[in-house]
C-alpha cells in the first residue's frame, strides 16, 4: 500500500539565478554576488510538501490498523474454514457408503467407519494410497488402477475382491475420481466402494435358475401324438418364460438369505404346473377317438 501527496507547485526567489557562476569582486565597493541585487524567480513543479513527523506516525497507525483488519479477516476465514472441514470430515466419515480421500501427494487424508467395517480385525495399515492394494485380492490390478489415477489424473472404475480370509472376500466397485481445483490443478482423490457381494450372489443365484429351466425343458419329452406333444410344448414353454420373467423381479435390494427360496418356489411351481398339464393332456381325448 502506498500513500501519495498532491503536488504542491510554488515559486522560489533567488538574488540571481543559480544556474549562474557567481562572480568574484577584487573591488569592495563592486556588488556581489553576482553584481545585483535584482531577483530572479524559479517556479518549482513535481514535489509535494515534506512529511512531517505527524504525519509519518499517523501514516505508521494507518499501516498498522490495515495490517490487523486483514489478519483479522484472515483469521476468521480460517476458523470458517476449519468448522466447515470438521463438518464435513464428520459427514463423510459417518456416512454408509465406503469412502477414502487422498491428496495430491497420495497420502490418505480420511479413510470412514463404512470402509473399515468392510476390513478384517488384521487389515494392513492404511497410510498412503500405496497400501490400498494390499487388501485386495487383485494386487496388480489394483495398483496398475491407482498408478494411473496419480499420474493421468484419469477416472477408473473397476470390479476388486477385498480379502476377508484366506477363503472368504468381498466383491466391490471401485470408482476412483480426481478433484480438480481452477486451471487444472489437482487438489486429491476420492475413492468410492459399493459393496455388491450381496447383488454378485444373487445374480449368480438367478444364472443357475437359468440353466435349471432350460436343462429342465430339454430333458422332459412327451410322447402322446403329434397334437397334444406340440400343445404341450407351446404350453411348457409360456411356463418357463413367465418362471424366467418372475426370477428378473428378484431385485437387487432384495434380502440375499430370501432368494434361494424365492427360486425354489419358482421352480417348485414350474414343476406342479408340468405335471397338471401332462395329466390334463393325457386325459383329454383325441378327437380320433371320439
Amino acid at each position: 500500500m502506498l500513500w501519495f501527496r498532491p503536488e504542491r507547485r510554488r515559486t522560489v526567489t533567488w538574488g540571481g539565478n543559480p544556474d549562474d557562476h557567481e562572480i568574484s569582486a577584487d573591488n569592495p565597493e563592486q556588488l556581489s554576488p553576482r553584481q545585483s541585487f535584482a531577483k530572479w524567480y524559479q517556479l518549482v513543479e513535481a514535489t509535494a510538501d515534506a512529511w512531517t513527523n505527524t504525519d509519518v506516525i499517523a501514516a505508521k497507525r494507518i499501516g498498522e490498523s490495515i495490517a490487523d483488519m486483514v489478519y483479522q479477516l484472515r483469521a476468521v476465514r480460517l476458523l470458517i474454514a476449519q468448522d466447515q472441514i470438521s463438518q464435513l470430515t464428520g459427514d463423510v466419515r459417518g456416512a454408509k457408503q465406503p469412502v477414502v480421500v487422498v491428496d495430491r501427494s497420495g497420502q490418505l487424508l480420511l479413510v470412514n467407519d463404512a470402509f473399515y467395517r468392510l476390513l478384517p480385525d488384521d487389515h494392513a495399515e492404511l497410510r498412503s494410497i500405496k497400501d490400498l492394494p494390499l487388501i485386495f485380492r487383485q494386487e496388480d490390478k489394483v495398483r496398475d488402477l491407482l498408478d494411473i489415477l496419480l499420474r493421468d489424473q484419469h477416472t477408473g472404475r473397476t470390479e476388486l475382491e477385498l480379502k476377508i480370509s484366506e477363503r472368504d472376500s468381498r466383491n466391490l466397485m471401485l470408482r476412483a475420481d480426481p478433484v480438480f481445483a481452477e486451471m487444472g490443478r489437482v487438489l486429491g482423490y476420492v475413492l468410492f466402494f459399493v459393496d455388491v457381494t450381496d447383488r454378485k450372489k444373487i445374480e449368480q443365484g438367478k444364472k443357475q435358475f437359468q440353466k435349471s429351466i432350460l436343462s429342465f425343458a430339454n430333458s422332459h419329452q412327451f410322447e402322446l401324438g403329434d397334437k397334444k406333444d406340440v400343445t404341450y410344448r407351446n404350453l411348457l414353454l409360456s411356463v418357463l418364460n413367465n418362471a424366467k420373467l418372475a426370477a428378473m423381479e428378484i431385485g437387487d435390494d432384495t434380502d440375499i438369505e430370501a432368494v434361494p427360496e424365492m427360486l425354489k418356489a419358482i421352480q417348485s411351481s414350474v414343476s406342479t404346473t408340468d405335471e397338471m398339464l401332462r395329466q390334463l393332456l393325457a386325459n383329454y381325448p383325441d378327437k380320433d377317438q371320439e
